[in-house]
């Protein structure tokens, strides 16, 4: 995972790549880009622009919405998607990421989970 604002947008700055068992993923510039390449195959799916978002400004709008129709629909609090358990997840992650470049070692996630208490 990669990121920095000190050359501006559009310079291709922000990234998450991601393997796992069946294939990789890569998410370039917040929402810009995404490619999944599934492990049994050399064929790669990409796609630009998901829903229309061209920058990390327009994520916000998505969530939020999809944040009110669910709590209007009456789902219940522990049962939203995207709930308080996810975001301590994404940060954990984050941190490891930190961790890890500050170190310059493999951080395992459960080190960072059991400081933070997450289950």
């Amino acid at each position: 995972m990669t990121g920095s604002y000190d050359a501006g947008p559009s310079y291709g700055l922000e990234r998450c790549e991601v393997v796992g068992s069946k294939g990789r993923f890569v998410l370039e510039d917040a929402c810009e880009h995404l490619t999944f390449s599934p492990r049994d195959s050399i064929a790669a799916e990409t796609y630009h622009y998901l829903g229309g978002m061209r920058e990390f400004s327009e994520t916000f709008a998505s969530r939020i919405g999809a944040w009110i129709d669910q709590l209007s629909a009456g789902v219940p609090y522990d049962q939203v998607d995207g709930s308080g358990q996810d975001a301590l997840e994404a940060q954990c992650i984050i941190e490891g990421a930190i961790e890890s470049w500050k170190s310059e070692r493999i951080v395992e996630l459960s080190e960072l989970r059991d400081k933070a208490a997450i289950r």
